[in-house]
């Protein structure tokens, strides 16, 4: 008689996929670096850049500070577009970069419910196939993918690290591990989380703003989101399907919804326990009513949030610190409208 094969979860490389405007990079890049060290670890970054910057969408604050649409953009400068190169280059040494294409947005300008989903999901695709590429020209393997936006924090500093050692052998084909015995799986929030307090500080979007692909999830994920967005990747789509594709009522909310469509797996990411860094508990082993248990908390950093438009050095705060900084300026500033 042989023992049955237990499946578990192996990571080994990491590929950090880096998207979007890079807005406030410079403030945030020293911690980001930090915070994806790991020792016994490979962690690759991939970084697509959008050569335009938005304004935020936040109505309530565009229109007191008399800024455009958000659903408009604005072309930087090609100064502007190397500065923000270089400083790629120099804080992540990206093994794959490019300037993302915008040659298929303007076709977006006319749609009013899903063009931000839309540029959003399109600089997703731009991001992870260039780990794809690599991939096939390497053979390498990536054991899991993490969405990364170079404006965004996440608290604490070692939530990637406790991550890991919680994915690091887990066995998925028993009970109480993670919500599916898929390894191949999305990590994320859930909004029923996000929209409500839950020991710590929760800014209240978040699950484009970080989540982990383990196996092939997030590969997945973009081949169907080709479908609906406009980039030079795509193979089918129309004006109809880019206005119905993915019901979702905010940008921030829409990767669970794209999930589910999809039938991809996902689960919740396990929670901190404050104090122990390194040491999580998964969703399904947790007592809700532990005080010590904490969630993962991602945050865009907005020079608007503090006097001045003066960022601090983020990078070298406490994660005490750091969630001082939210409690009395990020959060405040986020509920009255920037």
């Amino acid at each position: 008689m042989t023992d049955a094969v237990q499946s578990s979860i192996v990571i080994k490389n990491v590929a950090v996929c880096m998207y979007g405007q890079y807005r406030t990079g410079d403030a945030c890049k020293e911690y980001i670096k930090k915070f994806y060290d790991m020792p016994g670890v490979n962690v690759d970054f991939f970084c697509s850049l959008k050569e335009y910057e938005t304004s935020y969408t936040r109505p309530h604050y565009n229109e007191k500070s008399g800024i455009k649409d958000f659903r408009q953009q604005q072309l930087l400068s090609s100064d502007t577009v190397k500065y923000q190169s270089k400083q790629i280059h120099d804080a992540y040494n990206p093994v794959e970069f490019k300037i993302y294409t915008t040659e298929y947005e303007e076709q977006l300008l006319d749609i009013d419910r899903s063009i931000v989903g839309c540029k959003v999901l399109a600089g997703w695709a731009d991001s992870i196939m260039l780990k794809q590429k690599h991939e096939a020209a390497t053979h390498i393997t990536y054991d899991l993918v993490v969405m990364q936006r170079y404006d965004v924090l996440v608290w604490p500093q070692h939530a990637f690290r406790t991550v890991v050692n919680e994915l690091t052998n887990c066995p998925v084909d028993t009970r109480m591990s993670f919500n599916t015995a898929d390894k191949n799986l999305i990590l994320l929030q859930p909004i029923e989380l996000i929209r409500r307090y839950n020991n710590t500080f929760m800014y209240p979007n978040g699950q484009d703003m970080f989540l982990f692909g383990v196996g092939t999830a997030l590969d997945n994920l973009v081949y169907d989101a080709m479908e609906y967005i406009p980039s030079k990747h795509i193979s089918n789509y129309s004006v109809q399907k880019l206005n119905t594709g993915y019901p979702v009522i905010d940008t921030h909310e829409m990767i669970a919804s794209l999930a589910k469509k999809m039938t991809i797996p996902t689960s919740m990411f396990p929670y901190i326990i404050r104090g122990r860094e390194d040491i999580g508990r998964k969703a399904l082993h947790s007592n809700p009513h532990d005080f010590r248990l904490t969630a993962i908390a991602p945050f865009p950093v907005r020079a608007e949030y503090w006097e001045d438009n003066v960022i601090p050095d983020l990078a070298n705060m406490t994660d005490d610190e750091l969630e001082v900084q939210y409690d009395t300026i990020i959060g405040p500033n986020w509920h009255g409208g920037k």
